[in-house]
């Protein structure tokens, strides 16, 4: 997976992302902006970062279903 593959999930499963940094998406929980905030990444070994809530964990993401799954356990949908 590449940072423009993460890009393109995040949008069409409905979250409104900023790039922070190169390759570092920033975004809010359900796009509300009162609640928590998120960040997502590629690490180097190809798996998705995600941080929010002081808490950072990597998956291996491969399709949109996956990172569905990931988001509802960190809250994010």
């Amino acid at each position: 997976m590449n940072s423009g593959k993460l890009w393109y999930l995040l949008n069409s499963i409905g979250l409104n992302v900023t790039e922070v940094k190169r390759d570092v998406f920033k975004g809010y929980a359900c796009n509300v902006k009162q609640w928590h905030s998120f960040r997502m990444w590629i690490n180097k070994s190809g798996k998705v970062t995600v941080r929010t809530l002081g808490v950072q964990k990597s998956f291996h993401v491969m399709n949109e279903r996956q990172l569905k799954e990931v988001c509802k356990g960190f809250e994010i949908l």
